[in-house]
């Protein structure tokens, strides 16, 4: 797995957006969290598909794509953060998304639910709670640490579905 380049920013805009969002957060994240999100920050990963594990409503899971990692040049990490505050569980840091905006979380702090620090959740925002953050049913394990997940990265097969086609040929007459 490599980290590819999107829009990375400076190294002092990354490390001053880590600091904003601990402050936002009121912790101070674990050090491998930090320096995964310092590598992390503006790029994408390459390979990019991952599973969601089986869930009520897919019995046998899902293949998905991390499309890109938070903290791009466009716009600082910590409004991503504060974006899911309130929605996520308490102890859940989203660092990246899915192609239809579901947050891939890190656990910063283990809790009663079961996430120890480091473990890696997808986060189903179409499966939100009304009562927000520590409702898990929307919540799925994808690994025990943020090595774990990237080194379980793997190549999305393409689907004939979902083929790129020629606009000119469709229109031509």
């Amino acid at each position: 797995m490599k980290f590819v380049p999107l829009k990375r920013p400076d190294d002092a805009t990354i490390l001053a957006d880590i600091a904003a969002v601990e402050k936002t957060l009121e912790t101070e994240l674990p050090q491998e969290i930090k320096a995964f999100l310092f590598e992390a920050a503006g790029a994408y990963p390459e390979p990019s598909g991952f599973s969601i594990p089986p869930t009520p409503w897919q019995e046998d899971g899902d293949a998905d794509e991390l499309e890109w990692f938070f903290g791009r040049s466009d716009g600082p990490y910590v409004r991503d953060v504060e974006a899911y505050l309130g929605r996520v569980p308490n102890n859940f840091l989203p660092f990246g998304t899915d192609g239809f905006g579901n947050p891939i979380c890190v656990a910063f702090a283990s809790d009663d639910f079961g996430s120890q620090v480091g473990s890696v959740w997808f986060w189903d925002h179409e499966r939100e709670s009304p009562d927000g953050g520590d409702d898990r049913t929307n919540c799925y394990k994808l690994a025990d640490s943020i090595q774990e997940f990237l080194d379980g990265l793997y190549e999305l097969e393409e689907d004939e579905d979902d083929e790129d086609y020629d606009d000119e040929d469709e229109y031509d007459e």
